[in-house]
């Protein structure tokens, strides 16, 4: 990973910033937008644009796990980091594939999906830029497991706060406290599944 004395020297000076105040070192702007965090089928805590560089992040799609994540369970899944953090450090390693002159991870590996005598069609495989990224971010900012967990925990957060404002709409101020409880132990239950998988 830290090919020449320069990309460790580099490393080791920014190891002891917070992912904000290396955003801030190498002017890269980070944004926050009330935006629908939801597009299609994908849900976006934050992104990298490219033109202009800069990180923004989702509010409404990090308040979920801002909800849920606290105490124990946050100290156990992020050790001293917040979701924030986590969403920049991974957005700053697309920054930085971005900006480096080697070829990126999603493209360097490219199966063929497709073979017609000598012609094939070939892709890059982008879920590795993801892993990259969580690893990064994990490595960073020292955290216990891979920001992916982050991904259950929201997707369990989100799907019980939908079913709970639901039930809550057509029920009694009762039933409504009953399903919100409800959402807050599935969210702790699924990170124990994870805590029991690893």
């Amino acid at each position: 990973m830290l090919e020449t004395p320069k990309a460790r020297q580099q490393w080791q000076s920014f190891h002891k910033l917070a992912p904000q105040e290396i955003a801030h070192e190498i002017r890269l702007p980070i944004e926050a937008t009330d935006d629908d965090p939801l597009v299609g089928s994908l849900w976006r805590f934050a992104e990298y644009q490219e033109r202009p560089a800069r990180i923004v992040l989702y509010s409404r799609g990090l308040a979920p796990l801002d909800g849920v994540i606290a105490g124990r369970l946050a100290v156990r899944l992020l050790g001293q980091a917040t979701p924030r953090d986590v969403f920049i450090a991974h957005e700053l390693f697309h920054h930085i594939e971005a900006t480096r002159s080697d070829t990126p991870i999603a493209r360097r590996y490219q199966p063929a999906l497709f073979r017609i005598g000598g012609w094939q069609w070939r892709t890059g495989i982008a879920a590795l830029a993801e892993i990259a990224a969580g690893a990064f971010a994990q490595s960073l900012l020292d955290l216990p497991c891979h920001p992916r967990v982050l991904d259950l925990i929201a997707l369990d957060a989100i799907a019980s706060n939908a079913t709970a404002a639901r039930i809550a709409a057509r029920s009694s101020p009762a039933a409504a406290f009953i399903s919100s409880a409800s959402a807050r132990i599935s969210v702790r239950s699924a990170a124990a599944t994870y805590w029991t998988i690893m």
